[in-house]
């Protein structure tokens, strides 16, 4: 751990010496370009997926897995992978925990968006929409505002930690859009926990946190992870509904694995006014296999089941 924290810091040194030279390469010329897309959902909802289909069948920009070397050159990396990226490229649709093998595979990179939003705090990653001073992102509006020029085409984002940030981006970003993945709850919880479970320290959050998460870990960790994916999507749409009503589409898990063509074209007509267009050949499987085969035990599932209940009961009691 010690290691690796020496790295995560000296890879920040290298980025923020060579933040001034990026800036050479920033585009000041903003007219006329096409907002960005947001992809956000609860973690394990399919929004990696739904990440490799847009990326592969639109013709859009999005952040490579370089860019997490990267993150304070993103200027410097866009000119670069540009003539990759403006090309239509069969990168398959496997992933492991929203990881896509490649350094020119789309990513998450949230070394990016954590230089302007909470790593950790409080309120875990959430970032209250009510308390923000838009002026002081007006670096980060013309980051993506150069990044899209440079890329001459729309860019497309996602990244887990972006879910406690949905309103905040829909104010920076006021012509934005996003697509919201919808999974049923408990296939999420079932999901997160095996996750989890995986990890080298299981006992310690993982993924998304939301407010005043520290003190649920005492709690265990199958409430912990219904909590999670409960108040994730609870305050994505609350949210959107308030700072971006009219400007965010909801998308099935299932129906992007079944039927991804009719997603796709349902996702087509609504960007298409903004200047999103599709490539003419199709590199998308005509169906995704589902992965909603219960495998925990009995008595853990119902455990989920019944605290997720409690919680959309307590919600509208409110």
């Amino acid at each position: 751990m010690v290691g690796k924290g020496i790295l995560k810091q000296g890879l920040a040194t290298v980025n923020h010496g060579f933040a001034w030279v990026d800036n050479w390469f920033t585009q000041s010329q903003h007219k006329d370009i096409p907002p960005p897309l947001f992809i956000v959902g609860v973690p394990r909802s399919g929004t990696t997926l739904t990440y490799q289909i847009i990326t592969q069948q639109f013709q859009v920009g999005y952040f490579t897995t370089m860019m997490g070397y990267c993150y304070g050159m993103p200027n410097i990396i866009h000119y670069l992978t540009r003539p990759w990226i403006a090309k239509q490229r069969l990168l398959g649709f496997n992933s492991s925990y929203g990881k896509i093998r490649g350094l020119l595979s789309p990513s998450e990179n949230a070394n990016y968006w954590l230089q302007w939003f909470p790593a950790d705090g409080k309120l875990g990653h959430y970032l209250q929409p009510n308390t923000i001073d838009i002026s002081n992102y007006q670096s980060l509006q013309t980051s993506v505002a150069s990044i899209t020029q440079i890329m001459q085409m729309p860019m497309v984002f996602k990244c887990l930690y972006l879910d406690m940030t949905v309103g905040t981006l829909a104010q920076i970003f006021p012509e934005s859009k996003f697509l919201v993945l919808h999974r049923q709850p408990i296939m999420v919880c079932q999901s997160l926990f095996i996750g989890r479970m995986k990890q080298a320290r299981p006992e310690n959050w993982w993924s998304v946190k939301i407010p005043y998460y520290q003190q649920l870990l005492s709690q265990p960790i199958w409430q912990q992870i219904v909590e999670q994916v409960f108040h994730t999507e609870r305050l994505i749409l609350n949210d959107l509904n308030q700072y971006a009503n009219g400007r965010y589409l909801i998308l099935d898990y299932e129906d992007i694995c079944q039927q991804p063509y009719a997603m796709l074209e349902k996702i087509s007509q609504w960007l298409k006014p903004l200047g999103y267009q599709t490539y003419t050949n199709n590199c998308i499987p005509e169906k995704f296999s589902i992965s909603n085969q219960i495998t925990l035990s009995h008595d853990l599932m119902s455990k989920m089941q019944t605290h997720l209940a409690e919680l959309k009961s307590q919600e509208f009691a409110l």
